[in-house]
């Protein structure tokens, strides 16, 4: 599996301020391992920062914090499984959406939607091919 991104987590209900670097995605059993190093059995006493892109940067301005640490991994999991034509295609997805949001003052890309595009692999497939159509038709206009 792909790594995407380091992680940096802390516990935000513990005094003790030592927190634990992880290359996302990870296995329930090294979150669990996580959690047991920052003292922290809650989720939602989890405070964490993406440190490092491996790929997928162009994700960085749409995360906030309405998005777990797990959903995080999920979306991390979905994105380590995309080929690199998937990549590109939902790239492009990600931009007609921001694109869409601006139009209609409907606010930023949410947590949700950025999880529905990792998680649609084959429509990203499908997006891969009808641009190279698209593109191969251009060609000869």
């Amino acid at each position: 599996m792909r790594k995407v991104c380091e992680v940096y987590l802390v516990s935000s209900a513990s005094s003790d301020e030592r927190g634990v670097e992880l290359t996302f995605p990870v296995s329930r059993y090294e979150m669990m391992d996580a959690f047991e190093q920052i003292h922290t059995k809650s989720p939602g006493d989890v405070y964490w920062q993406v440190d490092e892109f491996h790929c997928f940067d162009y994700l960085a301005p749409h995360l906030d914090e309405s998005l777990s640490i797990f959903e995080f991994n999920s979306l991390t999991e979905q994105l380590s499984k995309l080929d690199e034509r998937q990549e590109t295609a939902l790239e492009g997805l990600l931009q007609m959406q921001v694109n869409k949001h601006m139009q209609e003052n409907s606010g930023p890309i949410t947590a949700q939607e950025l999880m529905m595009l990792a998680h649609q692999r084959r429509s990203l497939s499908g997006a891969c091919r009808c641009a190279i159509r698209t593109k191969h038709s251009e060609n000869f206009m």
